[in-house]
């Protein structure tokens, strides 16, 4: 075994790393300090993810090198690897004064950990869920890591790292159901039966947790039509983590809720029902309700979707070659009695001649019925010469670098980062551009 590095070794190497925030005031020579009191392997650690977190910003990398020896005295070297990985976490979506933090909490964090176990971090399993849920119904939903497990409608938000289930497998089960469970408020019509009025008429914290779990009793019947195996590992986590049963009027409202008829307008009319009962515990994979995230995020999807169907119906309208001019032809939908895996729940007509939709329509008409259940007419007038193209340059080139025009129309993207051996949350941004 190698002898330990002395001071001025460790502390020319972190100068190597952190030197744009120190100053006469603010040297290496603390933090070599106190890294020289424990081993050359646990030395030769800190040393690569100061390094690695420093290439990111140097003002985490600083604050790495300075807390690394309490964490080590704190944690085992995995836990002082999930440690810094939930604090890059935080810098990668909210910026330096959360994944600072996210590091001064280092005492929150060890103690969460000790009590929780050895936890399955999201990103071990990430590539798996989103391949799961990819494969169910309805628009592609991303995965990325969040404070609690909820949705917007456009991404499925799982806690950083998930240790309720006590070992490897119980926990990704977890994950699993916790997925399948957000899935269904997206399919199964949540966030497009209950509107904003309907939110804002329940403003009482205890009448919201009983429709979030009136929803959960609708939807778990849901699933075990749709999903039975899913359904079945779901009931076992429920027996696991001890939640208990429906009973009294409880038992009644799931029972009308299991109605394959049974919307989450209905969940909605149990809520005054059930205001004399003990409440239901929470189901452990049901999350949270962000009616404000699924407000913002519709809105904007909606809105884009319209105007790239309209853009891709005129397209389409002017390949058809009608005869019958360039801005006439007229699109409507009916419903589709046996849609194809993945394609849409309606068929389309041009004239009312059937037409076979290229990938991109059919990928827009899934996510616009899935919003409004049904494809509303003013989506199915093709837009004209001239119009507005949402996937158009409209700029200079250069100008996609520029700005909010940067993230405009972009679709986000996380990117391995082999330093680190993680992924830099929402780092790639993509935007689509024809070329002719």
């Amino acid at each position: 075994m190698s002898a330990p590095r002395e001071i001025p070794e460790l502390e020319e190497r972190l100068e190597e790393h952190i030197d744009a925030v120190l100053s006469s005031r603010r040297t290496a020579r603390g933090p070599a300090e106190r890294l020289a009191t424990r081993s050359r392997e646990e030395q030769d650690f800190v040393l690569h993810w100061v390094g690695a977190v420093a290439r990111s910003n140097s003002e985490m990398g600083y604050q790495v090198a300075n807390l690394a020896p309490d964490a080590l005295a704190a944690l085992d070297r995995e836990g002082v690897e999930a440690w810094i990985l939930a604090a890059m976490d935080g810098f990668d979506r909210e910026g330096l004064r959360a994944g600072v933090a996210r590091l001064q909490a280092l005492d929150e964090f060890a103690a969460e950990r000790r009590a929780g176990g050895r936890a399955l971090p999201l990103d071990r399993v990430r590539g798996v869920l989103e391949g799961f849920v990819h494969g169910l119904n309805g628009r592609p939903l991303k995965i990325e890591a969040g404070e609690t497990a909820h949705t917007d409608t456009g991404t499925l938000f799982l806690p950083a790292a998930e240790s309720r289930g006590g070992d490897a497998d119980l926990n990704f089960a977890l994950c699993k159901a916790t997925v399948a469970h957000l899935w269904a408020q997206c399919w199964h019509g949540t966030w497009r039966d209950l509107r904003a009025a309907d939110w804002e008429a329940l403003p009482d914290v205890a009448d919201r947790a009983r429709l979030h779990r009136l929803e959960t009793l609708r939807l778990d019947a849901c699933l075990a039509r749709d999903l039975p195996g899913i359904a079945r590992q779901q009931g076992t986590l429920r027996k696991h983590l001890g939640d208990p049963e429906p009973a009294g009027r409880w038992r009644e409202a799931a029972g009308r809720l299991a109605d394959p008829a049974a919307t989450a307008r209905d969940s909605l009319e149990w809520v005054p029902r059930l205001r004399g009962e003990p409440p239901l515990v929470p189901c452990c994979y049901q999350g949270t309700l962000d009616p404000e995230a699924v407000a913002a995020a519709s809105a904007a999807r909606q809105a884009q979707e319209k105007e790239e169907l309209r853009q891709a119906l005129g397209r389409l309208r002017e390949e058809a070659e009608t005869g019958a001019g360039p801005d006439s032809g007229t699109f409507r939908t009916v419903p589709d009695p046996e849609p194809s895996p993945g394609g849409a729940p309606v068929a389309l007509l041009l004239d009312e001649r059937p037409v076979e939709p290229p990938a991109e329509v059919t990928r827009l008409l899934v996510s616009v019925h899935q919003d409004f259940g049904e494809i509303p007419p003013d989506h199915l007038v093709p837009a004209g010469p001239g119009e507005y193209d949402a996937k158009a340059p409209g700029r200079a080139a250069d100008d996609v670098w520029k700005g909010a025009y940067h993230e405009e129309g972009a679709r986000h993207y996380p990117e391995w980062d082999h330093a680190r051996g993680s992924y830099r949350k929402r780092w790639c941004v993509l935007r689509e551009r024809e070329v002719h």
